[in-house]
């Protein structure tokens, strides 16, 4: 189906409605007085006690294929200085508002992963001549075109009701951990990994080629699994704890398996 037919299906502009109220209701029992904003502001709600600006957006999850969820902003709210968070509700039954989850998000960070993303930048057809950007993350860790970045911030609330210095040292603190996450597994300015892109028929793929090894390059899920099972390496962790190893596979009744012994 379409995006253009899906979103018309689930009736997006009820539910963002629904998503702000749900939101403002949330934050009103934790005794913080949030207000609305006009209709078109770059931001939805803005916390009047600490100043917190809030973009809410909001999806189905039986609306989507698997459970990678997927949001977009409009290029003028990806440029903005002024949000602080992205509230995305994710509603676990198509008619029950409130069964969700919320995954609070700074803004820089999805503008990071929006950026970095091949997807960011995409122009929806049906909702006018301007550009939006994508971020798409993954509600269980299965599914992984984003590395389980968004649990970081799920319903933690006290994100936007915290006093003003203390809101803005836990949204660096999350800024940082989840970019951390999200170059680590997409190998990014991993020391260990050469970076490289290459014409395919289908259009650039990156791909990537081990500095300790004369490997040809390979795809990303392929490198990870290089690095563990060859190098000993958890892509996950700093590389600057671990120490590069060098191991050559064992073949166990013609497969092979994690019990290997080092080279010599």
């Amino acid at each position: 189906m379409a995006i253009k037919d899906r979103l018309q299906t689930i009736g997006i502009a009820h539910q963002g409605t629904t998503a702000e109220c749900l939101v403002m209701a949330k934050l009103a029992s934790l005794h913080t007085h949030v207000v609305r904003t006009p209709e078109h502001h770059v931001y939805d709600l803005q916390n009047l006690e600490n100043d917190c600006k809030i973009e809410v957006k909001s999806t189905n999850i039986d609306s989507r294929e698997g459970l990678n969820v997927a949001f977009r902003l409009s290029e003028r709210q990806f440029r903005s200085k002024e949000i602080d968070y992205i509230v995305a509700l994710v509603f676990h039954e198509r008619d029950n508002p409130f069964d969700f989850d919320a995954y609070i998000i700074p803004h820089k960070v999805v503008k990071y992963i929006s950026r970095v993303s091949r997807f960011g930048g995409a122009r929806r057809a049906g909702y006018g001549d301007y550009n939006e950007r994508s971020f798409t993350f993954s509600i269980d860790g299965t599914h992984t075109r984003q590395p389980y970045v968004a649990n970081l911030g799920k319903n933690k609330w006290n994100l936007l009701t915290s006093k003003k210095t203390t809101m803005t040292r836990n949204k660096n603190k999350l800024i940082k951990q989840m970019i951390t996450k999200f170059k680590r597994w997409y190998l990014i300015d991993n020391p260990n990994v050469k970076y490289i892109t290459k014409e395919t028929k289908t259009g650039h793929k990156n791909w990537y080629k081990c500095i300790h090894c004369q490997n040809k390059p390979v795809t990303r899920s392929d490198m990870r699994t290089h690095l563990e099972r060859v190098h000993g390496l958890d892509i996950m962790k700093d590389n600057k704890c671990q120490e590069v190893k060098h191991y050559k596979r064992v073949r166990v009744n013609g497969k092979f398996v994690k019990g290997r012994v080092t080279n010599e």
